[in-house]
């Protein structure tokens, strides 16, 4: 294989992957160091490459700090994928929501090192759940109309 249509790694997640990655650095406390940071998360969480080797309450406003201590804490506590979903309010995208899952990776004595996050806004998706719970809300609603009238009118022609 020719080694000039060799693409490195790091410009595969930087650039060629449009759900939001980041990849985090695990210790004691635990206190989470972001070690990783493609173009997607970069722009839509309206940070830049100066966040590297920051924690999050060095990065984050306090709500948002809670929210990701909270499910990395879960992920490092019990080496195990989690998923969580959350609508939040991103600087360039107004309200959106988004669907992250967390994995550990685990160095060579089984420890939680890093965390890699897959964050997807999954904002299309949750308007057409919404807009599906109204619809059948409303169709249930006009159901119980429909039976009362017809159940009055039924009442009212066997007087």
């Amino acid at each position: 294989m020719d080694s000039s249509t060799n693409i490195p790694l790091d410009r595969v997640l930087m650039d060629g992957i449009q759900d939001m990655v980041f990849v985090v650095r695990v210790e004691e406390g635990p206190q989470y160091y972001y070690e990783f940071i493609n173009q997607a998360a970069m722009k839509n969480f309206n940070l830049d490459r100066s966040v590297i080797g920051k924690t999050f309450e060095e990065v984050l406003p306090e709500e948002m700090k809670m929210l990701l201590n909270e499910q990395y804490s879960k992920t490092w506590k019990n080496n195990e994928v989690v998923v969580y979903e959350r609508m939040l309010d991103l600087p360039k995208n107004g309200i959106v929501y988004i669907r992250s899952t967390l994995t550990p990776l685990l160095n060579h004595n089984g420890v939680c090192s890093h965390i890699v996050a897959m964050t997807k806004d999954i904002t299309s998706e949750k308007l057409a759940e919404l807009e599906k719970t109204k619809s059948l809300d409303q169709l249930m609603e006009n159901k119980s109309r429909y039976r009362s009238l017809f159940d009055n009118t039924y009442r009212i022609t066997r007087l």
